[in-house]
């Protein structure tokens, strides 16, 4: 801007002026809220001229990231500042651009926006559009959900389902969150999947995979959990999700184990189980020919398993009876089937072959052996024991007793060696005697046990001989234990052996559960005290609490044995369901010593609560234990069940003060929630209006949770952290006693829960358009310091407390602005200004710049944060631009009148309008005139540009440099036929050319335009006239022609040759190229092209002689154009000036002689007469005229020597 002013001082122009383009007309696009976006435009030069300027943003969010640019191509940038913005606004505006080619304006539109899909979510007016979205297409309904702005929407306003979003969101699988949020919110229903047939069956011959059809009833997210009931079914799967249903069903295919299969009907059954149901299909199938089957199949062992358990049940009962004689008729047909069914085993043939000994057939015992040595001769090498029995049966049919004795003692021998395991019944068989050696037999027992014989037959000889000798129980060892378990089980034992067995058990030091379980069995047949002392001493040292030990604690203390920690043992392990009354000696016990933990206490006092009545001089003397117990947990707000029933009996309203009341309500209002399912493992609580969410984890399915409001909302998660909403539960209240609850409020008002209800009571008079009390605010307040609220709720709060700014402005100014919304913010601002916070109200505006604020704040505020120098650094032009704002909006005081005058810089109309409101105002303009004037001839904007040289010549400020760029270019304008300057400026230039010797040295328009000035004028002075006798020669000298020159003709001579041709001047465009194409009439009859000559700046011109009777007609184009023709027209001889006539020529020769000045006719112009003379025949002027030609080339051979071709 600086070169352009000095360039135009010195009188220099430039050819051509830049032609600004800008790109795009008009900014318009979206900005996500809450960031800054970076936008970019260009301002290049249409003409290919280098092209400078400034841009000015007007909007405080718009800055403009490089204010100056240069070059013929500019790329500029915008930075946009949606932070702290909402959705919805608009940052609107424009960029002043004052460059050398013009000024120019860019308007901007910039709509702010959310995210991704902040379309879709403002089109969500309730929850249950958004449940169609979800349905029609779910991965978009998902997409949706999982928006980070999805709380923007509007139907999330609703603080409950603004809870219920928080809830969901936090879990693992999204899909199920969406789907949950929409039945908690009530948008839709669960989903329903059902069988399409009730029951599955097949037959296995048929095919070996089964299929269910599963039907979903009613649309919607969900997982389905399968488990086969039977062994024989096997799932191809065991989790099913709603994605792999299609077409609204879904086969479930499950294959059948053939080896769990049984012959004939197979029953079992596949369940299907989701959050919110279950249902179970019976499958039956159908499986027949498993006798068939090869003997190594696993179902033909299956059977073998069968005929041999069913074979060993008979022997043990022969084993057992007193005439074993008569169970043989019942063991041989079992033996025959195990025949039937293992031909190949040896065993089977030599029992056969036994019992057929017993019942004296030897023939069939004979034939039996035979089949056993058959079999054992294929077998190869055959087992020991079956060797042996053949042996032995042979040995006993021959009835050879040495030979039996023989064989028994070989027999010993290897089970002693432990080669030989199971040889007892062969034994006996062989040496029935045996049984009664007192100390051989039982220690050849224990030597088959260690061997690991576990035989049914080895347990019953074994039974015979503890109930023969009890006294030969003196440990109860492994075998012992298994002996009596066998004993117990099949009913082989005395009172004499129980006896021994107790005695034995009595001097155990540590105790298994078998040995528990045996001695109730052993207590069961034989009831005794030791035996019941042993088993309470077992279940102590085990520490076992269950229900079943229970039991056994409670016949302990009612048989009143002497037992360390009995009577803690039984309160330990009472069950909650028992409403039994306990025995009197457990409470006197615990009356003098009681040193049970706080849960067995709360079993022990709420069963003396319960019956009080039957015990009213114990409930005296537990009394103030319990009071004492009850007020500790109440404090520590513990309750469930068995507590309650203790507050019920020791509260009363007289007791409740203001440290009960704290606690007290929560205890009130807790219910027990119960929850059928068993992979829920946790209640949640939601209240809308509190941020955290209170997890209660469930034991035994049930869970206490306090519940202060009806809009309480329930949730369920599993083990996963997935939550539900459609899981069945139910809800009983634990402690209700309303009298308590009234007294609670009454005592503790302050208390969360009651404020939370006076909360709820204001929202809805603010509702109706009521404003808030003293009392009312202070009530909010207090919430929002120390409740822990929602995010959502405290928005809402702290609207009601801005919608009363005056009343609250105390606590809004300590608050972070940061968390109140945009609307609300421009009204703390208000009540700032108000009050007169004007520091706060600055530190408001330069931190959250909130568009939307009133004018008057405005005006307010940038008139104060001037006079209290507020603005500093960049806060400095915030402070320009909000005051520019004001300016604009016509509320501009003297001060901020005085501030923008000082340093305000933009388009030339607001400077030019600030200038002429600080004038009407009596305000200091300082340099504005300067800057203004600067601008103006900068840009070429210049209109009003006289008023403001007028003020800037009377400032005594004035650069001579300035002013002189100002006279150029008024005389650029004047030259150029766009303006008539003010009379002012000639008379500038006449001073200034009159008093400089070297006037060619001086700017060349100056000149021009001077000269102009004169040409146009009716009548010069005498100094005029000498100045542009003086002036002219120069221009001419350097071939400047001009038209109007021509003019001068009137005042004093002109060269002959200047005058002598016409000239065809054409005013075009700086720095282009023109020609004409013409001819002159009636010699050319064809069009020739000829060059304009460049004159100087827009001027073009082209210069011919012209005869009378002539005429020159033209038609003007740009060179290199498209052939349009800018201008046509035509010239005649001596067109544009008076016509020669001899009157002229008479009048002329009279003021020669007369010694006066005056114009002489050029040479062309006599000739012309003289043609005219001749074509009339006029004799007389044409001598007369011819006597004027020949003076004439006389005087222009002395006066002027100057070639002018």
């Amino acid at each position: 801007m600086r070169e352009r002013i000095n360039r135009l001082a010195r009188g220099i122009l430039d050819a051509e002026a830049a032609v600004p383009a800008v790109i795009p007309e008009r900014l318009e696009l979206p900005i996500r809220c809450g960031e800054k976006q970076r936008v970019a435009f260009s301002v290049d030069s249409a003409n290919d001229v280098f092209l400078k300027g400034l841009a000015y943003s007007d909007h405080v969010r718009v800055r403009v990231l490089r204010p100056s640019f240069g070059g013929r191509k500019n790329q500029l940038f915008l930075e946009v500042d949606a932070e702290h913005l909402e959705a919805g606004t608009v940052i609107e505006g424009r960029i002043s651009l004052v460059m050398d080619g013009g000024e120019r304006e860019l308007p901007f539109r910039f709509p702010v926006e959310e995210g991704p899909g902040g379309a879709i979510l403002e089109r969500l007016t309730s929850v249950s559009l958004f449940a169609e979205i979800a349905a029609r297409d779910p991965e978009a309904g998902l997409r949706i959900f999982e928006y980070r702005d999805f709380v923007t929407a509007p139907f999330m306003r609703n603080l409950r389902l603004r809870a219920l979003y928080e809830a969901f969101r936090k879990g693992s699988d999204r899909e199920s969150a969406m789907e949950e949020f929409l039945i908690a919110a009530g948008a839709k229903k669960s989903a329903v999947v059902r069988a399409e047939t009730e029951a599955c069956s097949f037959d296995f011959e048929e095919g070996r995979e089964g299929r269910i059809r599963l039907l979903c009833v009613r649309d919607g997210c969900f997982h389905l959990t399968v488990q086969a009931e039977g062994a024989f079914i096997r799932l191809s799967k065991t989790f099913l999700s709603s994605g792999e249903f299609e077409q609204k069903h879904y086969d479930f295919v499950f294959t059948v184990d053939e080896t769990k299969l049984h012959q004939g009907r197979n029953e079992g059954g596949i369940r299907f189980e989701t959050e919110a149901m279950s249902f179970r299909v019976p499958v039956s199938v159908f499986h027949y020919g498993a006798r068939n089957k090869r003997r190594n199949s696993r179902m033909e062992h299956a059977e073998r398993r069968r005929a041999v358990i069913a074979y060993s049940s008979l022997r043990l009962r022969r084993l057992l009876s007193e005439t074993p004689e008569r169970a043989l008729p019942q063991e041989e047909p079992a033996l025959k089937e195990l025949l039937t069914i293992d031909s190949e085993h040896a065993s089977w043939p030599l029992l056969l072959a036994e019992i057929a000994f017993r019942r004296g057939e030897r023939d069939q015992c004979e034939s039996y052996l035979s089949l056993a040595a058959e079999l054992l001769k294929k077998q190869g090498e055959a087992s020991g024991l079956q060797r042996y029995g053949l042996e032995a049966m042979r040995a006993i049919l021959a009835n050879d007793a040495d030979r039996k004795m023989a064989l028994a003692r070989t027999l010993k021998q290897e089970v002693e060696k432990g080669r030989l395991s199971g040889a007892i019944t062969l034994i006996l068989l062989l040496d029935p005697g045996f049984r009664e050696d007192r100390f051989a037999f039982p220690e050849f027992l224990q030597l088959e046990y260690r061997n690991g014989n576990r035989s049914p037959s080895l347990y019953a000889e074994w039974a015979k001989l503890c109930c023969r000798c009890p006294d030969l129980i003196r440990t109860l060892g492994a075998e012992a234990c298994s002996v009596l378990r066998f004993s117990l089980r099949y009913g082989q034992i005395t009172a004499e052996t129980a006896a021994a067995y107790t005695r034995a058990a009595a001097a155990l030091r540590s105790f298994l559960p078998l040995h528990t379980a045996l001695f109730c069995g052993l207590y069961h047949r034989f009831p005794t005290g030791e035996l019941l002392t042993l088993i309470c001493t077992a279940l102590i040292r085990q520490d076992q609490r269950t229900e079943e030990a229970y039991r056994w604690y409670r016949k302990g203390v009612t048989e009143r044995i002497r037992l360390t920690g009995l009577n803690e043992y039984l309160i330990y392990s009472m069950p909650s369901h028992d409403s039994d009354p306990l025995p009197h000696e457990v409470f006197l016990y615990f009356a003098y010593d009681n040193r049970l933990d706080d849960k067995s206490r709360e079993k022990l006092y709420e069963n003396l609560c319960r019956h009080q009545k039957q015990e009213p001089e114990l409930w005296e003397e537990y009394r103030r234990q319990v009071e004492e117990f009850a007020l500790n947990r109440l404090l520590a707000g513990e309750v469930n069940r068995r507590l309650a029933v203790l507050y019920r009996n020791i509260l009363y309203i007289g007791m409740v003060d203001r440290r009960l009341a704290a606690v007290l309500p929560a205890i009130l209002n807790t219910r027990r929630i119960r929850v059928k399912s068993d992979w829920i493992r946790a209640v949640l609580v939601l209240y809308p209006e509190l941020k955290e969410t209170e997890r209660v984890r469930l034991e035994g399915g049930a869970a206490y949770v306090p519940v202060y409001s009806s809009r309480a909302v329930f949730l369920f998660e599993d083990f996963y952290g997935n939550r539900f909403a459609s899981v069945p539960w139910s809800a009983e209240q634990v402690c209700e006693m309303p009298a308590l609850l009234q007294r609670c409020i009454e005592v503790d008002p302050d208390a969360p829960v009651q404020i939370l209800g006076r909360l709820q009571q204001i929202r809805n008079m603010d509702s109706e358009g009521k404003s808030l009390s003293p009392e009312e605010v202070r009530t909010v307040r207090y919430a929002l310091d120390h409740l822990k609220l929602s995010d959502a709720y405290r928005t809402e709060l702290r609207s009601l407390l801005v919608s009363n700014a005056s009343e609250c402005l105390d606590y809004l100014l300590t608050e972070d602005k940061r968390v109140f919304t945009q609307k609300e913010r421009s009204v703390i601002f208000t009540a700032m200004v108000r009050h007169r916070k004007w520091r706060e109200a600055w530190d408001l505006f330069c931190d959250y710049r909130m568009p939307d604020l009133p004018e008057d704040a405005l005006s307010a505020l940038c008139s104060q944060a001037i006079l209290a120098h507020l603005g500093a650094g960049e806060e400095d032009s915030l402070l320009m631009l909000l005051s520019r704002r004001v300016f604009c909006s016509g509320r501009a005081d003297a001060v901020i009148l005085d501030y923008l005058c000082e340093g305000f810089n933009g388009p030339g109309r607001e400077m030019l309008r600030l200038m002429q409101d600080a004038v009407r105002a009596e305000v200091e303009c300082h340099d504005l005139e300067e800057r203004l004037i600067v601008q103006m001839l900068f840009t070429g904007e210049t209109e009003g540009i006289e008023q403001v040289f007028v003020r800037y010549r009377e400032s005594g400020r004035a650069s001579e440099a300035v002013v002189r760029a100002y006279i150029t270019d008024r005389c650029a304008r004047c030259f150029r036929q766009e303006l008539v300057p003010e009379e002012g400026v000639f008379r500038y230039l006449e001073l200034l050319l009159s008093g400089h010797e070297n006037k060619s040295a001086l700017p060349l328009i100056y000149r021009l335009s001077l000269l102009c000035r004169y040409a146009q004028a009716e009548t010069l002075t005498e100094e005029q006239i000498g100045l542009a006798k003086a002036l002219l020669p120069g221009l001419l000298e350097e071939k400047i022609y001009l038209s109007c020159f021509k003019k001068f003709n009137r005042f004093f001579a002109l060269p002959q040759d200047f005058m002598d041709k016409e000239m065809l001047e054409f005013r075009g465009k700086t720095g282009g190229s023109y020609e004409v194409e013409m001819r002159i009439l009636p010699d050319q009859t064809e069009f020739c092209t000829k060059k304009l000559q460049h004159v100087y700046l827009d001027c073009y011109l082209r210069r011919e002689v012209l005869f009378e009777g002539e005429r020159w007609e033209y038609r003007i184009k740009e060179s290199g154009g498209n052939g349009e023709s800018l201008c046509e027209g035509v010239i005649t001889c001596g067109s544009g000036k008076p016509e020669t006539s001899a009157e002229d020529v008479g009048e002329a020769q009279a003021e020669q002689a007369a010694g006066e000045q005056a114009p002489v006719m050029s040479r062309y112009d006599c000739l012309n007469f003289l043609s005219r003379c001749l074509r009339e025949q006029d004799e007389t002027r044409l001598r007369a005229g011819m006597e004027e030609f020949a003076t004439q080339e006389d005087l222009a051979a002395m006066l002027f020597q100057i070639d002018t071709d």
